[in-house]
């Protein structure tokens, strides 16, 4: 619950719609309008739909105000609704974490299951996303729940264990469809188990568990999800669409330092090196270890289920891989179980007559899990192994940032002056939107006649995976790249977050940082300061530099802005570089008089400029007039067609 409104996740404005949706539909008994998507969510909507409810009662609203708070697409929910939402998820996690653990020390010892419940409650990232509104966090604690309740099932605790078993995998089902590998899991675990008493269930018995595992799992979806009620084939058609069009197919992901569609099979055992911390990492390889030598099985409490679990990670990792959409966060189910091994391993090395850890063994793994978990709270969706080399590396192997970063660029922004009248463009606005006073606009839009609307923002935000995925594209990308930007979110040693001014500036007095001019050119516009590049180049390197303009009058629609470094021995440029002003990204037919625009420019030395000192110049080009404009000072003194800013030195690049 501590700092339960950080981070907010890029999926959550979607589950918290969805979730708005469902108890609207549920008050109306509209019970096909239930459904909200393929995943399909449903526990999920419940646990949001009861957390808005408690709001609306807590606010004397009545639910109905969600219809204009949360599900209009051009409205982001505020904070408030977020932290409503994610206060029955935390209590429903904390229930999920006490009792696997208490079904864990029937199984195991109660040595083990603690240490697993340690482990697994400071693993920086499973805790992650069991803080904030996810399926896979619920998922895999539900099916962690199933797959031990099935265990002491097979341990001879009765036949309800199975029962209970289908029922939560039925719940894990209605949360996140993946959870249908847990019955290839139960069939196999019945299959090989072999019981170590007369109170173990038979082959018969054994039989009729999964038969009976199967049933209640589907009577649970069923009345979970009123949609079936309403027409389960219709359900069914939508889900099968969904997944098979959106879901499982290609997107535009990133691993391996490039732009991909499918990640490929190696994707999930790198995603698990770099996401689990070492102490998990480590002791649940070598619980393996030690489970297959015959003279070490001695040391582990209980040797046969590592292999159960194991057939587990195979099959739930392996159903993973075989769909093209890859995420990291997907193989959040597999934490309790990595846990589970992982305090095996650690009970093994304590009984080992310390011939592999000393007593104080425990203590040491618990202090450094708390001190890896510690140093990335709240912010824990930033944890990346320092096995291989913390965030730095993963940043060229994984796609980086779920939504963690946009909080610190929320409440910068907001200490803006003026804030509460700017606009902000994001590549995930729902996101940042309940940290900013002003008011927040997609970076992803185009209109109709080709215009992004963040073309008139004061402030755009880029955030770290949409940068690794060269989105919207290449051109927006590299115009903010070739810029200095304002703030930088800086998470575990790597940029996350960079906010670079947009392209319209506020009325009364420029930043500090611009350096006033006043040129007027052919009474269309005034440049009324800039920020120069660096004073030297070395061949080949191009710089930014930003313009500050202010419109007369309407200006000619074709103009480009020509930046050149002239020579005046040889008379000749030894660079140039030109494009319309924003890079075409706010047309000049939008440019009304008394607006004031940041034009962000470059000035590059080509890779054979000779050493030297040249001069910057500056011009307005019309191709229909096939001239420069003509460039007058504040006093009206004519100035040619060109402006020389400022001397620019270029040295050896040697």
């Amino acid at each position: 619950m501590l700092w339960i409104g950080r981070p907010i996740v890029v999926d959550s404005v979607e589950w918290l719609r969805r979730g708005a949706r469902f108890l609207l539909a549920l008050q109306a008994h509209d019970w096909a309008s239930t459904y909200g998507s393929a995943h399909p969510g449903v526990t999920n909507m419940w646990l949001i739909a009861a957390g808005l409810v408690g709001r609306a009662a807590i606010r004397g609203e009545p639910p109905s105000t969600l219809a204009t708070t949360i599900l209009p697409k051009d409205v982001y929910p505020a904070l408030d609704h977020y932290i409503a939402a994610r206060i029955p998820f935390a209590l429903v996690t904390s229930l999920c974490a006490v009792l696997i653990y208490r079904w864990a020390a029937s199984i195991h010892s109660r040595r083990v299951a603690l240490a697993a419940a340690i482990l697994l409650i400071l693993e920086p990232f499973w805790l992650g996303y069991n803080r904030v509104i996810t399926t896979d966090a619920m998922q895999g604690n539900l099916m962690a729940l199933s797959l031990l309740a099935f265990l002491r099932f097979l341990h001879g605790h009765g036949r309800r264990w199975a029962a209970l078993s289908g029922v939560l995998g039925g719940l894990a089902v209605m949360t996140k469809l993946p959870a249908l590998l847990l019955w290839p899991v139960i069939a196999t675990w019945a299959l090989v188990w072999r019981g170590d008493g007369s109170s173990s269930p038979g082959v018969r018995a054994k039989t009729l568990a999964v038969s009976t595992w199967g049933v209640l799992a589907a009577m649970t979806a069923w009345l979970i999800w009123p949609a079936l009620w309403a027409d389960p084939a219709d359900v069914l058609q939508k889900v099968i669409h969904q997944l098979t069009q959106v879901e499982l197919g290609q997107r535009r992901l990133y691993f391996m330092g490039k732009v991909v569609d499918a990640p490929g099979p190696g994707f999930y055992p790198l995603a698990l090196l770099i996401r689990t911390s070492p102490i998990t990492l480590l002791a649940a390889l070598a619980a393996l270890a030690i489970s297959v030598i015959p003279s070490t099985r001695r040391w582990l409490h209980r040797p046969r289920h590592i292999g159960l679990w194991v057939i587990y990670l195979l099959i739930f990792i392996g159903g993973m891989t075989a769909a093209e959409t890859k995420f990291d966060r997907y193989l959040i189910p597999v934490y309790p179980t990595l846990a589970l091994i992982a305090a095996e391993g650690g009970y093994a090395a304590w009984r080992a007559q310390r011939r592999i850890a000393p007593r104080w063994g425990w203590a040491a793994l618990v202090i450094a899990q708390a001190v890896l978990f510690l140093s990335h709270f709240p912010d824990l969706l930033s944890f990346y192994s320092p096995l291989i080399g913390g965030a730095p590396v993963a940043q060229r192997i994984l796609m980086i940032g779920n939504g963690e970063g946009l909080d610190r660029a929320g409440r910068w922004l907001s200490q803006r002056e003026g804030a509460a009248q700017q606009i902000v463009a994001s590549w995930y606005p729902s996101v940042l939107a309940p940290y900013f006073i002003g008011r927040t606009i997609e970076l992803n839009q185009q209109l109709p006649d080709g215009f992004w609307p963040w073309a008139s923002a004061h402030h755009v935000v880029f955030y770290a995976n949409q940068v690794q995925r060269i989105l919207p594209n290449g051109q927006i990308v590299r115009y903010f790249q070739e810029q200095t930007p304002e703030f930088v979110v800086r998470l575990v040693g790597i940029d996350y977050v960079w906010i670079y001014p947009g392209p319209v500036v506020s009325r009364g007095p420029l930043p500090p940082e611009v350096r006033p001019l006043d040129y007027i050119f052919e009474g269309q516009l005034r440049l009324i300061g800039w920020e120069p590049p660096p004073a030297s180049l070395v061949p080949g390197q191009s710089e930014g530099l930003r313009l500050y303009w202010e419109t007369l009058a309407p200006p000619r629609r074709d103009l480009s802005v020509f930046v050149g470094l002239w020579d005046e021995a040889r008379a000749r440029y030894v660079g140039r570089h030109d494009r319309p002003p924003t890079d075409g990204f706010l047309p000049l037919a939008r440019w009304e008089p008394g607006m004031r625009v940041r034009d962000a420019q470059i000035v590059a030395a080509r890779p054979d400029a000779p050493p030297g000192t040249y001069q910057l110049e500056l011009a307005l080009f019309s191709p229909e007039l096939g001239r420069n404009l003509k460039v007058t000072d504040g006093d009206g003194q004519p100035l040619g067609d060109r402006l020389h800013l400022m001397s620019i030195t270029i040295t050896s690049s040697e």
